[in-house]
């Protein structure tokens, strides 16, 4: 395993989990929306 390489998976790794970040807040949200709705 080189640096760059694991650099790399590093990169990917980020890129996959960004996004779960991104999108689990609002999700969340509207899931408690509904709750309070209902």
């Amino acid at each position: 395993m080189t640096l760059a390489s694991i650099y790399c998976i590093l990169i990917l790794f980020e890129n996959l989990f960004k996004p779960c970040q991104l999108y689990l807040p609002p999700q969340n949200s509207v899931l408690s929306n509904l709750s309070l709705a209902s």
